[in-house]
């Protein structure tokens, strides 16, 4: 918006180029100047009040070719202490205007004026509108008292707009011609049927969009005019905590997770019992190890473990032993001194790989283990 004060008038100047100016649509941008708390309407009967809009949203070339049809409404909303101060016109881009209030009504209050003549203060301004099928006579037909909010004749037919192209500088002036009482203005506007408009740059329900989401297609404006796509089909794992979790996945696979723990094939064939460890990879247990512990018939299991894991020592019965459990950072978890079978309680241990290590005076002995 650019604001223009001059020494012979109060100039606001709008310009709408190239929106759309459909209701209907989801980007529709309302024609109303607004002025937020108001301004003052000149009251010293050397200038009017001036304001413009600048249209370049109408197929070139257009015009009005009948104002009763084509011009829905002319909207202003202001207050004032003496409707009988004021002469308001509507001008079109070639000159041709449309006066629809020419003083009458004396002392009628438009809105809710302050009548005190010492200040400039703002009151509360209605909604007025001028339209060419309203019945209900003019201004001054209604004056007395407060004159209400809504729609009313113009003093003159707005055929008087017929011909006016409807590209370019719509004006509203508005001329105080008597002192002491006052008003303000707080916004106005320009209706005109909405057939009338270039609304190629409209955006409307159904249309296509992009919702800039890589994952959905057939992005369209949805009843709320929200750009929605339908999402894409993408399958993976889901859960958090799995080694494989894809954030992209929005579909699981039934199985298709693996976790810590879980057998797996690590396709070394001098391991066995293959699992996914804490790192989520894929190992087993040597089988060098497993031998050593076999030639001493040292019994471990089960494995994997879920309650209860038994260590039978086997040839080493009746020797010292101590059995030692680390978890997957290297942390004792478990210690004892035995000379026969144990039984370990596992049940509250996480769930992944543990390294089992039984030594005595003359050796030391490592196997893993499985919690699950």
């Amino acid at each position: 918006m650019k604001i223009l004060f001059t020494a012979l008038a109060c100039l606001i100047s709008v310009s709408v180029f190239g929106q759309c100016i459909d209701p209907l649509a989801c980007n529709y941008n309302s024609n109303e100047i607004d002025f937020g708390d108001g301004l003052f309407i000149p009251d010293d009967q050397t200038q009017c009040f001036y304001s413009e809009i600048t249209f370049t949203s109408f197929f070139p070339g257009s015009e009005v070719i009948d104002a009763n049809a084509d011009i829905l409404n002319l909207f202003v909303n202001m207050e004032h202490s003496y409707m009988g101060d004021l002469v308001i016109t509507f001008i079109c881009p070639n000159g041709q205007s449309l006066q629809v209030h020419s003083q009458g009504g004396a002392g009628t209050y438009l809105g809710e004026p302050i009548d005190n003549d010492a200040g400039e203060n703002p009151g509360i301004g209605w909604d007025y509108y001028w339209e060419p099928t309203a019945t209900n006579g003019t201004w001054e037909a209604n004056a007395g008292g407060t004159l209400p909010a809504g729609a009313y004749e113009s003093v003159q037919p707005f055929s008087n707009l017929n011909g006016c192209p409807l590209n370019g500088t719509w004006e509203i002036e508005v001329c105080d011609l008597w002192s002491i009482d006052n008003g303000f203005i707080f916004d106005w506007s320009i209706e005109f049927d909405s057939s009338l408009y270039d609304n190629s740059s409209c955006l409307y329900i159904g249309d296509s969009c992009d919702d800039n989401n890589t994952y959905t297609t057939n992005d369209t404006y949805n009843f709320n005019c929200e750009c929605i796509g339908d999402e894409e089909v993408i399958y993976g794992c889901m859960d958090i905590d799995a080694c494989n979790y894809s954030p992209f996945a929005n579909s699981n696979i039934p199985g298709d997770c693996v976790f810590i723990g879980d057998p797996c094939n690590d396709s070394n064939p001098l391991t066995l019992n293959d699992f996914i460890d804490e790192n989520c990879f894929c190992g087993g247990i040597e089988i060098s190890r497993i031998d050593e512990l076999e030639t001493l018939s040292v019994l471990i299991y089960p494995n994997p473990a879920s309650n209860n894991l038994t260590v039978d020592l086997g040839n080493l019965n009746g020797v010292n032993t101590t059995i030692k459990l680390y978890d997957w950072s290297s942390k004792l978890v478990f210690e004892k001194q035995v000379t026969s079978t144990l039984t370990i309680d596992v049940s509250g241990f996480a769930k992944g790989m543990y390294s089992l290590e039984l030594s005595t005076d003359a050796q030391v002995l490592r196997s893993q283990v499985i919690v699950e």
